[in-house]
């Protein structure tokens, strides 16, 4: 093999590497293995493609993603849990893309009731 040839698969791969890296899927795990944030809620917009996103007092934000495809309303949500404190449940996950302030949502709670979750 030549020496350029050699060159070209190796920048291949590392390519493709890069792309795994870079556009990894959230992963989808079971309750138990959920990282658990709570926070009073002072913000909720939405974002992207059709996301939801729940901004908190603290700084934080998570996101539901494509929430308003599942049913989910910004103003009910927005009426219901404005300045209220609520239970988010999260992988922990990382990617390239990935921002440590905005972070995905496998549920939400409020008062012990689960108002949106991606658990079975």
């Amino acid at each position: 093999m030549s020496k350029t040839k050699g060159r070209t698969y190796l920048i291949f791969a590392i390519g493709v590497l890069l792309l795994i890296i870079v556009f990894r899927p959230v992963p989808q795990i079971d309750e138990e293995e959920a990282l658990a944030h709570t926070g009073i809620v002072n913000h909720i917009y939405g974002a992207g493609d059709q996301d939801i996103v729940f901004q908190l007092a603290d700084g934080q934000e998570f996101y539901i993603n494509r929430g308003l495809e599942q049913g989910l309303d910004i103003d009910s949500l927005s009426n219901l849990y404005l300045d209220q404190e609520l239970r988010f449940l999260y992988p922990d996950y990382w990617s390239l893309l990935a921002s440590e302030k905005l972070k995905h949502l496998s549920q939400v709670e409020y008062q012990g009731e689960v108002i949106y979750t991606e658990f079975d």
